[in-house]
């Protein structure tokens, strides 16, 4: 890679972002990249603030892939950073690599819970007692956009989607019947996904990254917001089970008891709802959290009962009873799904109830869905070298902090690459400067500014 072509005064990123200056610290970083990308080997870089660090690994995998037909995956922890890179680093880099007469495509996906589900849709829409009057004017609206929309993403609809509502709308991969469903062709998420598998570079997040769904195969991973891979890792390589989880299976199966004439499957998912998130509940009032906790912090679970209620495993008797009575009819998948979905609910909450593994962590949280139980394994760097950095592709981390006191040596070792090569870049920032400065600015701000007439 010609650095100076890129980076230089007259180079492509100054014909791309007029304004724009060369940073040195940048220029070494989009060097050591390209390096690891070439050579096939980790990278773990910490770049202060000022660093631009964003182009300094976009342009270089940019042109990687572009000019050798390859996918790079940009991970970030925060839906903001993944925004920012879409909407206006993203497109500088493709002005910087169409100088260069390579052309950049560029996607972006997200978990399944950000698209909006045409098959729930139009379900929905078949209920109109389920939605207030407002509510089904709504799906009007949505589902008359949705005929000529490109992309299912929330960002991407017509009006704001009140949560209670956009819970309902969701794409679910429980209840997803992908190619062989009704409502295939005109799947939203279909064609977001037929452009990521089109993509030179994609953006995801960590959570997605670490998530065990099917992403387009990449040639080298690029993982911005590196310190949050840990948590990340912890919440992906755990399990969860909440009362919110329990009621959302509820309210679903109640609707195809419904559709289908099964009172008794829709008395059964009431009684299961009620039961398991009070047990829930009560495991967290006994471990000192009475309400939402807005720091998310949980409380550890000392000891909890071996097994859940008894109507848990009643619903899912009554549910594997009718899917095998459904098996030939239009409500067969429907039913099978469902069962497995709660099938998979029992599977979470007896994991946390009972670990199979001695070196795991048992929690109880409270966040805003309802009160949940959790675990995770204590040792999340093991499961990372195994699992996400087994591909044998090059994986480059950076983040602004990362270094402890002995350097990168503990943040490698906690994320599973202790041989990674590793690049610290000083912020170019005046920082005593730029203090005196800001101080400057506020007291002459003070000084001047004049008081506010009261009413």
């Amino acid at each position: 890679m010609d650095l100076a072509a890129l980076f230089g005064p007259e180079g492509a990123l100054a014909r791309a972002r007029p304004g724009w200056e060369p940073r040195p610290p940048q220029e070494a970083m989009a060097g050591a990249v390209w390096r690891s990308l070439e050579n096939g080997s980790d990278l773990v870089v910490e770049a202060g603030t000022g660093v631009g660090k964003s182009l300094a690994y976009l342009l270089p995998a940019a042109l990687w892939a572009a000019a050798g037909e390859r996918r790079v995956i940009v991970s970030t922890h925060t839906r903001a950073l993944q925004e920012q890179l879409l909407n206006h680093e993203l497109p500088t880099a493709a002005r910087a690599m169409e100088a260069l007469g390579l052309p950049l495509r560029y996607a972006m996906l997200m978990g399944a819970d950000n698209y909006l589900c045409v098959q729930r849709l139009a379900r929905l829409r078949a209920r109109p007692d389920a939605v207030s009057d407002a509510g089904a004017d709504m799906l009007g609206r949505l589902e008359e956009w949705t005929r000529r929309a490109q992309s299912g993403h929330r960002s991407a609809l017509p009006e704001l989607v009140p949560q209670n509502l956009w819970d309902r709308l969701a794409r679910d991969t429980d209840l997803c019947m992908g190619p062989g469903g009704p409502y295939w062709e005109r799947c939203l998420w279909r064609r977001d996904r037929e452009r990521a598998d089109r993509a030179h570079i994609l953006v995801v997040n960590h959570a997605l990254l670490l998530s065990g769904a099917r992403l387009p195969p990449a040639d080298a991973m690029i993982l911005d917001e590196a310190h949050n891979l840990e948590d990340a890792a912890v919440s992906r390589y755990g399990v969860s089970a909440g009362a919110g989880r329990a009621l959302s299976l509820a309210e679903e199966v109640r609707a195809a008891a419904k559709a289908h004439a099964g009172e008794a499957l829709a008395a059964l998912a009431d009684e299961m709802a009620a039961a398991v998130g009070g047990f829930i509940e009560g495991l967290a009032r006994d471990n000192g959290l009475t309400e939402p906790d807005e720091e998310n912090q949980g409380r550890l679970l000392e000891s909890a009962p071996d097994a859940p209620p008894p109507a848990l495993a009643a619903l899912d008797k009554a549910l594997a009873e009718a899917a095998a009575a459904a098996e030939g009819r239009p409500e067969e998948p429907e039913m099978r799904l469902l069962h497995a979905r709660l099938s998979q609910y029992g599977q979470d909450l007896m994991a946390v109830l009972k670990p199979e593994a001695s070196a795991t962590a048992r929690w109880v949280a409270w966040p805003r869905a309802g009160p949940e139980l959790r675990s995770a394994p204590l040792d999340v760097g093991r499961r990372l070298a195994e699992g996400l950095f087994s591909r044998g592709i090059p994986s480059i981390l950076t983040s602004a902090t990362l270094a402890t006191g002995d350097g990168l040596k503990d943040f490698k070792s906690r994320v599973g690459l202790p041989e990674a090569r590793e690049l610290v870049l000083d912020s170019p920032y005046d920082y005593s400067a730029q203090a005196a400065s800001g101080r400057w600015r506020a007291f002459r701000t003070r000084r001047t500014r004049r008081p506010t007439p009261r009413p």
